[in-house]
């Protein structure tokens, strides 16, 4: 979501310390306001998370023999697809 769309207010404690670090970065004029920075910085650690999750997720699945099977059974679907299309960017 972004700053412009409608966005719903919420309150954090934070460090005094971080606080001031955020509000010279603002003044800087990297960011339009102490909003556009902590929504964007929030959003960054949101993807970092989520990147995280699905990465320990498919190395969960890499130990597991019916996931690894089905990899292959899908893998072999398109084998056909993926050699035309290879034969074709040559």
């Amino acid at each position: 979501m972004s700053i412009e769309s409608k966005g719903k207010k919420a309150t954090f404690l934070l460090s005094s310390r971080l606080l001031d670090e955020v509000k010279a970065i603002v003044r800087e004029g990297s960011f339009r306001s102490i909003n556009a920075f902590v929504e964007q910085a929030l959003s960054e650690l949101v993807q970092r998370v989520q990147r995280e999750e699905r990465r320990q997720a498919f190395a969960e699945a890499s130990g597991d023999p019916l996931f690894l099977a089905d990899l292959k059974t899908v893998g072999g679907a398109f084998e056909a697809a993926d050699e035309e299309s290879l034969t074709t960017l040559r």
